[in-house]
């Protein structure tokens, strides 16, 4: 069906997309038994109505990949779309009382309708990779996200994982991320200085993105990151200061950002202090009293 060009399906396929969209929302992903979704499921065994279900999602998805191929575009105004309705949604709402550790990352908060767009994003940004050319791409309210994205506030770890993986492919296609660059470096910087743990797994991949965001843009957009490089030397350096701040992959990620952009930039005396204070790090540790014991 889906592999036919006939104007009559193409001009179906927003309606289509939204069914898909309430399909994932009220049922494919749904992990808690109480949730009204379930109730027609509860004659059957656990092993059978998870097969199903799985058997289900694949077949969603399926379908979702070949409508991609017919109709990118729409399929990715409608993801960014759902986006926004959710950045927007909570930002008008704000934090209206305090989250508790129960709260966090559960099936009653709106973590699982990000889990949700994050997988279903995964899977069309996958598919446009393929037919489409990054410039084919448009983004018309790639300003308005990126101010949303900025203004969004939240506690939940599960969200900015998955908020965080979302900008990251998003960040690919937008054409004005260069005029806030220092906003969202500090923002991502300020998430991994607030959130130093304990390191649940959803935390420790929410910081791993924004690591993985600082060192995208700052390398894609050399042209305006260079004037900022002493900026992000100190916001880095700070963190840095702090042992336990950063694990060794992110330490990894930011050290290497730096070396590369002070490389371009050819301020070798900064590149000289930096690599010094790397060494300075390492050495430290490796003559430490433990590791000579071991």
């Amino acid at each position: 069906l889906f592999r036919s060009t006939n104007p009559v399906l193409l001009a179906k396929i927003p309606e289509y997309l939204q069914s898909l969209k309430i399909n994932l929302l009220e049922g494919v992903f749904s992990a808690n038994i109480d949730d009204a979704s379930w109730k027609h499921y509860l004659d059957f065994e656990v092993e059978d109505l998870m097969k199903s279900i799985s058997v289900f999602r694949g077949e969603q998805l399926r379908s979702l990949g070949m409508i991609c191929k017919l109709a990118p575009q729409i399929c990715f105004q409608m993801s960014i779309e759902w986006l926004k309705s959710l950045l927007s949604a909570h930002v008008a709402i704000g934090l209206v009382k305090p989250v508790t550790a129960e709260d966090l990352c559960s099936t009653f908060t709106p973590s699982m309708q990000w889990e949700k767009l994050s997988f279903y994003f995964e899977r069309i940004v996958k598919q446009i990779s393929i037919v489409l050319k990054k410039n084919d791409i448009l983004m018309n309210d790639d300003v308005e996200l990126l101010q949303l994205f900025l203004r969004f506030e939240t506690k939940d770890p599960c969200i900015m994982s998955s908020l965080f993986k979302i900008m990251y492919w998003l960040f690919f296609y937008d054409t004005h991320t260069s005029a806030y660059l220092p906003e969202i470096i500090t923002k991502l910087i300020g998430f991994i200085e607030d959130n130093k743990g304990p390191r649940s797994v959803s935390l420790t991949n929410a910081r791993r993105f924004a690591c993985e965001i600082i060192r995208k843009l700052s390398l894609r957009n050399l042209e305006f990151t260079l004037p900022k490089l002493e900026m992000l030397y100190k916001q880095v350096k700070h963190l840095l200061c702090n042992e336990l701040m950063l694990t060794s992959f992110e330490k990894y990620i930011l050290m290497d950002t730096l070396n590369f952009m002070s490389s371009k930039s050819k301020q070798y005396e900064l590149q000289g202090v930096f690599l010094e204070e790397i060494l300075d790090l390492v050495a430290t540790v490796w003559l430490s009293a433990e590791m000579q014991k071991g």
